[in-house]
């Protein structure tokens, strides 16, 4: 099977590593990068590859089977239509888009044009959660946390759209039901938008979740709560780790599995995304659209007090 041709478009800090790992991939050829700071050419100086600093001539200079999109959120809509519309298949950063038309209207086009629209929604790589699924039958109840310190990188989405999307499209990705409710405050700190965020989901089959998501903390925290009946797990997503408590035949039985040799989920998900081109696995991330759709259901609740 021959090579692909990828190239990357918005290299800074996270196309940065899009761009190292395809460069390192042997199943592809890296035929070029895009940016519109001039800075970032000394990136494709050093893996010996054409910089562009606009799409329209990355994208007619080089026959390209699949690309990756890191720009801001604002810039995904304009720059995956045009690329779809070239008959590039595309792994686009999330949130997907900060509209749900706009999201809809891409995943549409790509179906109708039988291409890949894959949604960066890092987490569903995460060795931790690949370690759980199986043991997850019948949640009862769900806590994440996710926080972070500051950083003026992402200025363009709040926190909701920016870290709480992750959990939220883990959240539906385990819990197979409809929302019944939501409810949701936050509040504004050192940005535009909210930077901290608590919400709470009810689901019709019964579930609930408690969501607290922060860019505005001293600390990294990246953890998930499970309860379901006779079992407790609780996932560690940045130490690798999951603790379990049990009720088997009456006893209490704990323990806890650290994870070992689990590969970087960046590179994880870019080589799902190259094989899926490869094997042709056409399909389009209509579950980053329903993670949009309540990401912004909790943003229209926080705005409304």
């Amino acid at each position: 099977m021959s090579k692909l041709n990828v190239a990357v478009i918005g290299v800074g800090k996270l196309g940065r590593e899009h761009t190292r790992i395809y460069a390192n991939l042997p199943q592809v050829n890296l035929v070029g990068i895009c940016d519109t700071q001039p800075t970032t050419k000394k990136i494709a100086f050093k893996y010996h590859i054409p910089f562009y600093k606009d799409c329209s001539s990355l994208l007619s200079a080089s026959k390209i089977d699949a690309l990756s999109i890191a720009v801001p959120t604002y810039l995904h809509y304009s720059i995956a239509k045009e690329v779809l519309k070239r008959g590039i298949n595309i792994l686009l950063e999330k949130p997907i888009t900060p509209a749900l038309k706009e999201a809809n209207e891409l995943l549409n086009l790509a179906h109708q044009r039988n291409l890949i629209l894959q949604v960066g929604h890092i987490e569903r790589f995460n060795p931790v959660i690949k370690k759980v699924k199986s043991m997850i039958s019948k949640p009862l109840f769900i806590e994440c946390q996710r926080l972070g310190p500051y950083t003026s990188r992402i200025d363009d989405v709040g926190v909701t759209l920016d870290l709480m999307i992750h959990d939220l499209d883990i959240i539906l990705h385990l819990i197979n039901s409809e929302i019944e409710a939501v409810e949701a405050t936050g509040a504004k700190i050192l940005s535009d938008y909210e930077d901290i965020v608590f919400a709470y989901l009810k689901f019709k089959n019964g579930t609930r979740a408690n969501l607290s998501a922060s860019r505005v903390s001293r600390k990294k925290v990246r953890k998930i709560r499970i309860f379901q009946p006779d079992v407790y797990l609780s996932l560690d997503y940045l130490n690798s780790t999951v603790k379990r408590v049990q009720r088997i035949k009456g006893k209490i039985i704990r323990d806890k599995i650290k994870l070992k040799n689990k590969q970087e989920q960046l590179k994880s998900e870019i080589v799902s995304f190259v094989n899926n081109v490869r094997n042709r696995h056409i399909f389009q991330d209509y579950e980053a659209a329903e993670a949009l759709k309540l990401a912004l259901m909790i943003t229209k609740k926080i705005n409304e007090k």
